[in-house]
């Protein structure tokens, strides 16, 4: 079965106004798109505005991914939350600009499960990490805590212990002044 066959909206047959659409997002729409997580659970709420001329889709897009932490190396549930807008014109050419989707005049659907997923990547940080000491560390592996914060102490110990040589040379010279 197609995993993105039920991010399909036909909106030919659809009046003008608002509707709303909700989705259930699991691991087969991330690894449709190559990607593999351990867990993943999403629920994106599509508002779908359709006008004459054009067509707005707001996505509220909440959840939490199964992915290892940066600071402990454990696998944690990061929660990520996403809004996001994106705007259908209709053009003799279909394209995708950063906020706008051109579909073709005779376009009658349009499938929103690759923007969905874009904007679920598009949330996951570049550093992920969770806030492990409002939870008293609970999922947090305290081996490698611990560690780390030992690596740090010895740092500040050795950064202490070294002594630069042009301030030792500076301490040697004796500076006396004039007065006239």
């Amino acid at each position: 079965m197609n995993p993105l066959k039920p991010f399909e909206i036909s909106f030919s047959s659809l009046n003008q106004g608002l509707h709303t659409y909700n989705f259930e997002i699991d691991n087969s729409l991330l690894t449709h798109f190559e990607q593999d997580f351990e867990e993943a659970q999403f629920d994106c709420k599509l508002d779908l505005d359709k006008r004459s001329t054009l067509i707005n889709l707001h996505f509220s897009i909440n959840g939490k991914i199964k992915i290892d932490c940066d600071r402990c190396m454990e696998s944690i549930f990061l929660p990520l939350e996403s809004e996001n807008l994106m705007v259908i014109k209709f053009d003799e050419r279909e394209r995708q600009e950063e906020d706008i989707l051109y579909l073709d005049f005779n376009a009658t659907s349009v499938n929103v499960g690759s923007l969905i997923y874009e904007f679920i990547m598009l949330s996951i940080p570049l550093r992920k990490v969770k806030d492990c000491e409002s939870e008293n560390y609970k999922d947090c592996n305290q081996k490698i805590l611990d560690y780390l914060d030992n690596q740090k102490i010895e740092e500040i110990d050795q950064e202490e212990k070294k002594e630069n040589p042009l301030a030792s040379a500076l301490k040697d010279i004796n500076i006396t002044f004039n007065k006239k």
